[in-house]
């Protein structure tokens, strides 16, 4: 049975992860539409951002830039063989609409993890401000 009283404090660390200062460059072997979504996820929540990124969302980012880069290979290699395949004597739907259509769960299901859709960018909180001192209004005229 379990022992009466408050909860202990964590032990081991500090209960906050850490911000990250700068944003990592995408991996080199990610495709063109990897890369872009990378740079805009991690311009949203970096540092110049709402500064949320940390090390550990890092494995998060590079899911969602993979499968943007599947969700595209995948399209590509459909729409250039056709919507059908034949096999067995019979035409099929092409296998690549099915993988195509897994990947893009996979992608909102990462932005909403990260916090980048309209619905979980509030859910998840800015980071500190950044004391550079930018207002963030200096692009509005």
């Amino acid at each position: 049975m379990g022992m009466r009283g408050p909860v202990g404090k964590k032990r081991g660390g500090d209960a906050q992860a850490r911000l990250l200062t700068r944003v990592p460059s995408p991996a080199r072997d990610l495709g063109a539409a990897g890369k872009a979504e990378w740079r805009r996820v991690a311009s949203d929540l970096g540092p110049r951002g709402r500064n949320v990124l940390t090390e550990s969302s890092l494995g998060l980012l590079e899911d969602l830039a993979r499968a943007v880069d599947d969700a595209e290979r995948f399209r590509k290699e459909w729409q250039e063989q056709g919507l059908t395949v034949q096999g067995k004597g019979r035409e099929f739907g092409h296998p690549m609409i099915a993988a195509e259509r897994e990947a893009r769960r996979s992608i909102n299901q990462l932005r909403r993890e990260l916090g980048v859709t309209p619905s979980s960018a509030v859910r998840v909180p800015s980071g500190p401000a950044q004391s550079d001192g930018r207002t963030g209004f200096e692009d509005v005229e």
